[in-house]
């Protein structure tokens, strides 16, 4: 316990630092909450049952449902930007590891309402902070990052679209798991063809932003939205905690 209230004080003091405001939501939720919108994996993984009420409810597998229910209920309500955090505990039946149980806390820190990077820039202080916060240093890890645009920007030049695009980014997720044949092998089984599967391999391979440039330009989306938030992080003066990797997606 001693451990586990250490680390959640630093969870606390990184968030209430850059002005969050702690939440909580019903351990027990309606079943239909996770199951309307979500994928198989977590469909699956639910502690669900029917109650005395005749109710089919789950124990809640992760936080972010419950969180925009509690937003869009009171939407128009709440002033913009919403900045909340939590650590609820999630249960979830899936195979068991070492350090990885069913019954696990999750620290949650979202902001609401705005599409500006600066929030972005926001959240991964608040990551640093509690990093800082447990003695940890830029030298002990990096935080690699990218932007969903580059995928975007590239598949969409190649003519990858609906469902097809879906289930690239899917495969390209598993790009640092998967042995490089592998991911040729699973995005040709899409339709894919060679030439562009070379095409997304080297792109999701670049790691600096002047490489990033050079393939797709000064003007790209996905370059200008890089380029201002590494430099509000900079402003945050966390940038050395920071990496670029285009496989990030």
């Amino acid at each position: 316990m001693r451990l586990r209230n250490w680390l959640f004080d630093n969870f606390d003091d990184a968030a209430l630092l850059h002005g969050f405001e702690e939440y909580d939501a019903p351990v027990l939720e309606h079943e239909e909450l996770y199951t309307r919108k979500q994928g198989e994996e977590i469909t699956q993984q639910l502690y669900n049952f029917q109650d005395k009420g005749d109710r089919k409810v789950a124990l809640r597998p992760e936080m972010t449902p419950s969180l925009a229910r509690m937003v869009m209920s009171r939407a128009g309500a709440l002033p913009m930007p919403i900045k909340w955090y939590s650590i609820p505990q999630c249960w979830r039946y899936e195979r068991t590891q070492r350090g990885r149980g069913r019954e696990h806390y999750q620290w949650n820190v979202d902001i609401w309402g705005t599409n500006e990077i600066s929030a972005d820039a926001e959240l991964i202080s608040v990551l640093v902070t509690f990093f800082e916060g447990v003695g940890l240093t830029e030298e002990d890890l990096v935080i690699r990052m990218s932007s969903r645009k580059v995928l975007e920007e590239v598949l969409g030049s190649l003519g990858i679209t609906g469902d097809i695009f879906a289930q690239t980014c899917i495969i390209v997720d598993k790009m640092d798991k998967l042995p490089a044949d592998v991911v040729s092998e699973q995005l040709a089984s899409l339709g894919i063809e060679a030439k562009a599967i070379e095409t997304i391999q080297s792109t999701l391979g670049i790691k600096d932003m002047e490489s990033l440039r050079s393939m797709l330009g000064e003007e790209s989306p996905a370059v200008v939205e890089l380029t201002s938030l590494f430099s509000a992080l900079d402003a945050y003066g966390i940038s050395e905690w920071i990496e670029f990797d285009a496989s990030i997606v």
